[in-house]
């Protein structure tokens, strides 16, 4: 019996850097099921995809930082979430 492949939401506001986590994403196995610059757009996405994970950057562009959305997102429903960051600190 096949194994469910899991769903992942990219949240990155970088293009370069959604490039890369969609071919990662992609050779591993797991469904992409969407990518989001902004806070906003990642709600939007999180609610109508409903992924199993989320990849999420801590810096994004707009008013709200990945931390602020992660409290939202977990409100929202309980999921995994993986903080990325180019900051070096």
């Amino acid at each position: 019996m096949p194994h469910a492949t899991i769903r992942v939401l990219a949240v990155e506001d970088d293009p370069v850097q959604v490039l890369a986590m969609q071919l990662i994403i992609r050779s591993l196995g797991y469904e992409l099921v969407g990518t989001a610059p902004t806070a906003d757009e990642a709600l939007l996405r999180f609610r109508e995809e409903q992924p199993d994970v989320v990849l999420l950057d801590i810096g994004l562009a707009g008013t709200r930082d990945g931390i602020e959305l992660a409290h939202e997102l977990v409100a929202l429903r309980p999921v995994p979430l993986i903080f990325l960051t180019a900051y070096p600190d």
